[in-house]
């Protein structure tokens, strides 16, 4: 019963870490100019979610995420975005490695990495997922 109990607590404690160094993230791309949600493209408002772009990748660097709205989020939950999204992706990326104050953020970024980490079929992960309405 004592370890249920244990277990418990610390998934509440990962959760609430997890969520505080993702809201940094968040901090981070709104700071410079993410003014819109990643995927469905509309004004960002007060419920913003961070997603990584790449689910399950174990890159939890600002290269890898988006803001995303609550809806696009938890329907994208572990899928693959559409290949129009890496582009926009990459796009982003580009820009925000030429901020200096976000160069220590890129130091291990290139675009081939994402490419190759997007395109590795076989890690089980559902492909074209995009928003139900595309902006």
């Amino acid at each position: 019963m004592w370890l249920k109990k244990y277990i418990n607590l610390l998934t509440k404690v990962e959760f609430v870490t997890n969520l505080q160094s993702l809201k940094e993230f968040q901090i981070l791309l709104q700071q410079n100019e993410i003014i819109n949600y990643f995927y469905c493209n509309k004004l960002l408002k007060n419920s913003i979610h961070v997603d990584h772009f790449i689910p399950w990748s174990q890159n939890d660097l600002l290269w890898n995420f988006v803001l995303a709205c609550p809806s696009c989020n938890t329907n994208k939950n572990d899928k693959l975005a559409i290949e129009i999204y890496l582009e926009n992706l990459i796009t982003r990326n580009e820009q925000l490695k030429s901020i200096e104050s976000l160069h220590k953020q890129f130091e291990d970024y290139n675009s081939s990495k994402l490419e190759k980490l997007y395109g590795a079929k076989n890690n089980g992960l559902i492909w074209d997922w995009a928003p139900s309405i595309i902006y």
